[in-house]
């Protein structure tokens, strides 16, 4: 009998993460182990091995595949494991070949994780077409989503190094020619500390990184993750006196999330302080319409008022801050915003 383990290596025991940063990991760990596992379970029993099907390992259920000493390890080490999956090779039909596909079964599945994963992050990334309330939620799926394809990513990786119990100390000694491994040996501890070490160390660690830096280029970046990065585009060319630059900002990042009042707000700021009095009061008009509240209806009176001021009186790239900046608007009179 010869077994097949998959292992999984965050760069944090999950011990030391928050409450939030471990439930955004956990579908992609959980995920990731238990189609690893079946994968190496469903593939022995199509080659002929029904023993790992015996044994209820053809199975979707996380919990026929977890092993509770490496969930343990997980949360304390940066490092943990499933149940392996016992195959034996006399019952395959080409003992050799059909063990080598059994072996790769696990890091391919995790490979379609990753791909299935990517696919759906294009069906996630347009956040704010799911309304005020389903945004945060849809970002929030994205970005499990993404965890997920950088968890399978390592998880894929990490298996094929040719180190045993990993799969790669199967994999690569059948593709060189040699035989199957004997089996029936216990699990050693000193593979532990050499994995450890391999993860610590430069190269692996380097490598691991620059692979997954590479898969999560691919997938898609979401409009929340653009508009953040666009608006704190747009504040740093308020800072820099750049009104025009920012209003372009802002007229993009209004076409992706439509009429949202605190980026109406800072578009209504930049064109003040351009002297754009009619299309400044246009946009606190439906800033207005959008909030019709007491509060909102006073600010955006107060901010209409000061539109009133002479185009002389506005000193251009002076530098002020923007609606939502360090320094409030009440402190820079010259021009006219709304907070929210």
């Amino acid at each position: 009998m010869i077994a097949c383990p998959s292992f999984s290596a965050p760069a944090l025991p999950l011990a030391l993460m928050s409450l939030q940063t471990i439930l955004d990991l956990l579908p992609g760990f959980v995920i990731g182990l238990t189609l690893h596992e079946c994968a190496h379970a469903w593939s022995a029993s199509l080659l002929g091995d029904d023993f790992p099907r015996r044994q209820g390992r053809v199975s979707l259920n996380p919990f026929r595949h977890l092993s509770p000493l490496g969930t343990l390890a997980l949360l304390l080490l940066p490092f943990g494991w499933a149940k392996p999956v016992v195959v034996n090779v006399y019952n395959f039909r080409r003992p050799k070949w059909d063990y080598l596909w059994t072996s790769l079964a696990g890091p391919a599945a995790n490979v379609l994780v990753v791909l299935a994963c990517l696919a759906l992050m294009h069906l996630t990334r347009h956040t704010y077409a799911f309304g005020p309330r389903g945004e945060y939620w849809m970002a929030r799926a994205d970005f499990m989503l993404l965890m997920a394809i950088i968890i399978n990513t390592i998880l894929a990786a990490f298996n094929l190094l040719p180190v045993p119990p990993l799969d790669g100390s199967k994999i690569w000694p059948l593709l060189l020619g040699r035989r199957i491994a004997a089996g029936g040996k216990k699990f050693s501890w000193v593979y532990i500390v050499v994995l450890i070490v391999l993860l610590r160390g430069g190269t692996v660690n380097t490598v691991l990184n620059a692979l997954v830096d590479k898969v999560a280029a691919v997938a898609p970046m979401n409009d929340y993750t653009l508009v953040s990065i666009k608006h704190d585009q747009g504040c740093a060319a308020i800072d820099r006196g750049d009104f025009a630059g920012a209003e372009k900002i802002y007229d993009q990042i209004l076409a992706i999330t439509g009429d949202m009042p605190i980026y109406r707000n800072f578009r209504g700021y930049c064109r003040a302080a351009q002297g754009n009095t009619a299309g400044a009061m246009a946009d606190y008009t439906r800033v207005m319409e959008l909030h019709p509240d007491a509060e909102t209806a006073k600010r955006v009176t107060e901010a209409m008022q000061k539109l009133q001021i002479p185009r002389e009186k506005t000193p251009q790239g002076s530098g002020q801050k923007g609606p939502s900046s360090t320094s409030s608007p009440s402190t820079a009179p010259q021009s006219a915003s709304v907070d929210f």
